[in-house]
C-alpha cells in the first residue's frame, strides 16, 4: 500500500484540469509500474531502471496518466499527474 505525501495540487487552466497527487510506498517502483498498469491498461510509454520509472498512458484523448517513481531514502516517491479536457 501507499500512503499520501506533501505536494498534491490541483490547476484548472481554460478548460483543462490536471491534478497532481505525491505518495509514498516501501514497493519498488516495477512494482508501482504494475499496479497502475492492471488498472489503466498498457501503457503508452514508459522508462524505467531499478531505482526509477516513468510512464504515460494516453488512450483517451480527453485525459492523459503520467506516473513517475523513483527510490528516495529507501521508499518509493510516487507522483502522478491526471491530465483531463
Amino acid at each position: 500500500g501507499c500512503t499520501d505525501a506533501p505536494g498534491s495540487a490541483k490547476m484548472d487552466h481554460n478548460g483543462t484540469t490536471m491534478v497532481s497527487s505525491n505518495r509514498e510506498t516501501a514497493d519498488a517502483p516495477a512494482k508501482v509500474v504494475e499496479f497502475y498498469t492492471a488498472k489503466l491498461g498498457k501503457p503508452a510509454s514508459s522508462t524505467s531502471t531499478a531505482q526509477m520509472a516513468i510512464v504515460q498512458w494516453d488512450k483517451d484523448p480527453k485525459r492523459k496518466v503520467m506516473l513517475t517513481a523513483n527510490v528516495d531514502e529507501g521508499k518509493t516517491k510516487i507522483t502522478l499527474v491526471v491530465e483531463k479536457s
